[in-house]
């Protein structure tokens, strides 16, 4: 095979969620898809290698790798998949060192040059958005050409030095890429999982419409796509939608951008499209609560919109505006009821752990979520990620871990001066218990249940939650990251 192999290594739900790993989810590879599409419209062959949805494990990958026979294979990593992508990459040179391992994704973006010191198996690192980028690495490659002349690399020169090129624009057009190859993954509709509380109509995949965050919040690692917000048409929107329905047999999808409902015009329009079009798709997506108002919202829910979900992360203002998020206490309660009211489910993202956080500040939390008509609840640890403004200053506010292999989200990482571990992990539980043991959550899932499959979903959701609250929970496994990088590739 004369292109690339590209490659979502292993990563069990276990690692990625911990003790809540039965009720955790596996979503496609959007990114992957959205890479081999720009790829093979430039005229290489390409394939998809997803070993979370099909089950591999390293050998098994390396030997479908093998029968492949091709010289350049690229993986991706998000920070707790970075080690897993180290690991693969061992596996592979250890059977062929002649392959060029390529690594991309979020993680190498925001942490370049510690990535490629920590982890020799990588050869080259894609910074940035990776469509062009990796386009023309693999022209070049296959030339023998110079790698110093494209841009957006990190890369190992003959004598071990790394060596960065300058960085690459982003692409202002989204629309001027291809539909993602979603004929490369295993079949969609039976081969990803969504979340237990996402009861959408079956089977339900994924998109992304648009990139980059316009917000400041400091535990976000917005380097890959950054500040600017670039989207796709609404036009074409529906057209992938069109896409997944009709040859894939997707009845509902999950918008995962950060910035969905930033132009409102985009949304208005959308939704005209979708409810003309009469594919009768439902959807759910993610918006901040400062960007939504009531007619927005009714438009949403005429077009098939039934969940959104909010980033809300505290229930203090205080910790709100030492976290740089932008928005009010009074702006989450009107986006949470206007939602309501539009006949829209209501998620509610929060986490505790956050500098300055205290128990005082914990207990606003829990009760302002019990208060606002949010449906779904999901409280994580505070974890300032490589590449966020935080990780760089969050030593100054309590002891942090920085095991790439732990920032999960699901362990408490970091730690603040006004508390401890096992005071967050008490919290942690106790705001589960507290939010989810009340009738009016309990028979609002009753309501939305419509089939046997969300009967089990649901059930599995419970049963997760249950053993969660009464496990003990052991220690913090001890930082990796110092281990010989040679050892199995985990550093």
């Amino acid at each position: 095979m004369d292109g690339i192999v590209l490659i979502n290594p292993p990563l069990s739900l276990s690692e990625r969620y911990g003790e809540f790993a039965r009720a955790g989810t596996q979503t496609p590879p959007v990114g992957l898809a959205q890479l081999a599409a720009a790829i093979r419209a430039h005229g290489h062959e390409t394939a998809i290698i997803d070993c979370e949805a099909e089950g591999l494990d390293y050998s098994d990958t390396v030997q479908r790798v093998l029968k492949l026979n091709c010289g350049v294979i690229g993986i991706t990593a998000v920070t707790i998949s970075i080690c897993n992508a180290a690991t693969m990459a061992s596996e592979l040179k250890a059977a062929n060192p002649d392959l060029c391992i390529i690594i991309g994704g979020p993680h190498v973006t925001g942490a370049p040059a510690e990535t490629m010191t920590r982890f020799p198996a990588f050869d080259i690192g894609v910074v940035g958005e990776g469509e062009v980028t990796a386009a023309e690495l693999l022209d070049t490659l296959l030339a023998g050409g110079d790698l110093t002349a494209v841009r957006g690399l990190i890369f190992r020169k003959p004598d071990g030095e790394l060596h960065v090129t300058p960085p690459r624009p982003f692409i202002e057009d989204l629309d001027s890429l291809p539909q993602p190859a979603w004929d490369l993954l295993p079949p969609l509709a039976t081969s990803y999982e969504t979340p237990t509380f996402y009861l959408g109509k079956p089977p339900t995949s994924s998109l992304i419409t648009s990139r980059g965050c316009c917000g400041k919040c400091v535990f976000c690692d917005r380097s890959l796509f950054g500040n600017v917000c670039r989207m796709h048409s609404p036009e074409r929107v529906l057209e992938s939608m069109r896409v997944l329905h009709e040859t894939y047999g997707i009845n509902d999808v999950i918008i995962h951008d950060d910035a969905f409902v930033l132009n409102r015009n985009r949304v208005f329009r959308f939704c005209q499209l979708l409810r003309e079009s009469g594919l009768g798709m439902t959807w759910g997506c993610n918006a901040r609560v400062d960007m939504v108002n009531p007619d927005l919202l009714a438009a949403m829910r005429s077009a098939g919109c039934w969940h959104v979900a909010y980033g809300i992360e505290s229930g203090s203002q205080r910790i709100l505006d030492v976290i740089g998020k932008g928005t009010t206490i009074e702006q989450i309660e009107k986006a949470v009821r206007w939602a309501h009211e539009a006949g829209i489910r209501t998620r509610g993202f929060f986490m505790i752990g956050h500098p300055t956080e205290t128990e005082e500040s914990i207990r606003q939390t829990i009760a302002f979520a019990k208060s606002i008509p949010i449906d779904d609840f999901q409280i994580t640890f505070f974890t300032p990620l490589p590449g966020s403004e935080i990780h760089r200053t969050i030593r100054r506010y309590g002891e942090f871990n920085d095991d790439w292999q732990a920032l999960s989200m699901w362990e408490p990482v970091f730690v603040p001066e006004a508390l401890t571990r096992d005071s967050l992990v008490s919290w942690h539980r106790r705001a589960y218990r507290e939010f989810y043991i009340r009738p009016r959550v309990i028979l609002g899932y009753a309501r939305i249940v419509r089939s046997p499959r969300h009967m089990l979903k649901l059930a599995r959701g419970v049963l997760t939650l249950a053993e969660s609250l009464l496990r003990p929970r052991g220690p913090l496994p001890e930082k990796r990251v110092g281990i010989d990088p040679d050892a199995n590739g985990r550093t």
